[in-house]
């Protein structure tokens, strides 16, 4: 794990409660943003895919416990979303806020549709019209727009939190676990 990858994942799974809580508050509960698969896909962007795939799998057991849910039935999507972002990291620009909402838009649309195969799978049926119209389409859109302020956000939050983080070994700040 990188000096960049900890301070990340960390400030992440901090944030997770806090944005689920908003996202629960805030918004409405069809139509409106899912902050943790905004969330999961700045962090695949942000760090190494092998890194960001299980910190993608905790952002969606948070949000199991927190909404009561099947367990695992968003840990599994959010891992596979934040192991897509940070593929497509690699074929696309990094820099550009496009291909952060390109990726945004298809790690949501790879997540709320293992979403809907696991809830199937468990015997919730969710007619394909609804999930199309109320859950898949707002959920791509929410995404891409949130995905620029939210990958600012958490890389500004993640550079401070590796400042005031000890060094990880007595190397010195450039130590690589």
């Amino acid at each position: 794990m990188s000096l960049r990858d900890g301070p990340v994942i960390v400030v992440s799974l901090i944030l997770a409660p806090l944005a689920k809580v908003v996202e629960s508050v805030a918004a409405p509960a069809t139509g409106g943003p899912d902050l943790l698969l905004v969330l999961a896909v700045c962090v695949g962007w942000l760090c190494d895919p092998w890194h960001a795939t299980p910190a993608g799998f905790a952002l969606g057991l948070v949000e199991d416990l927190v909404v009561a849910r099947c367990l695992g039935s968003r840990a599994i999507p959010l891992a596979i979303a934040a192991l897509l972002a940070g593929s497509l990291k690699s074929i696309l620009s990094p820099e550009s806020l496009s291909s952060k909402m390109l990726a945004a838009l298809a790690g949501s649309t790879v997540a709320d549709y293992a979403t809907w195969g696991i809830l199937a799978a468990k015997g919730i049926r969710i007619v394909p019209l609804y999930f199309v119209r109320s859950i898949w389409m707002p959920s791509a859109l929410w995404a891409a727009f949130l995905v620029g302020p939210m990958h600012f956000a958490l890389m500004r939050l993640a550079a401070w939190a590796g400042s005031v983080l000890p060094p990880l070994s007595g190397k010195g700040r450039e130590a690589v676990l």
